[in-house]
């Protein structure tokens, strides 16, 4: 896209953020996230939490008070406290990021950052205190590493379980209707020649 201000060129687009949309750095992920709700949010207060897109519909479901059907949203959180502005409130505790692609992923735990990479290797980041994602400490705490790639790779196993789990239930589901729904047409079959018989016995 061409920039209509020559500035904006020597601007980075994500500040002082590293990588772009799709990468697995902070400048591919983090965005501001704004909330205004005069009646329940407090003006002007800021949170750390950390929030995903996809814990949005179980967080909106908590303030509405709608109920979510067992199995459903298996990968959202209820971050509503946070949004909400209630002082001290903890968003979750960790978020798996992922690009464009299925592989390779990166964890976020706490201000921890694990960076998988194709190679096999990974990058590791505190960003409470680099949040450029400058100092890679992957070689000077391998056992972070190490304890961070057991939980990612835990966390995808029970992921996958999840979801397939998920897809079963509503296989069955969609089963059950189908069934139900054949079962309805019969009847309705059954009725109207019911009807058509009644017709003909009048009409002798």
């Amino acid at each position: 896209m061409c920039c209509t201000n020559h500035l904006h060129a020597l601007q980075p687009p994500n500040g002082a953020l590293r990588g772009f949309k799709s990468s697995l750095y902070e400048g591919g992920h983090r965005v501001p996230f704004l909330a205004r709700w005069p009646a329940r949010i407090p003006a002007g207060g800021t949170s750390d939490a950390l929030i995903g897109l996809v814990d949005l519909p179980r967080t909106f479901a908590a303030i509405v008070g709608q109920p979510i059907p067992a199995g459903a949203l298996p990968d959202s959180v209820d971050v509503s406290s946070a949004v909400l502005g209630v002082k001290g409130a903890k968003g979750r505790d960790q978020l798996v990021l992922q690009n464009n692609g299925q592989q390779p992923l990166a964890l976020r735990f706490g201000s921890w950052k694990l960076i998988q990479k194709p190679s096999g290797a990974a990058e590791l980041y505190d960003l409470a205190a680099d949040p450029s994602e400058v100092k890679d400490l992957a070689a000077a705490q391998p056992e972070r590493v190490k304890e961070l790639a057991a939980r990612l790779a835990k966390t995808e196993a029970t992921a996958k379980l999840t979801g397939s789990a998920f897809e079963e239930s509503l296989n069955r589901d969609l089963v059950a209707a189908r069934q139900e729904s054949a079962a309805r047409e019969a009847d309705l079959v059954a009725a109207r020649r019911e009807l058509a018989a009644a017709r003909e016995k009048i009409s002798a």
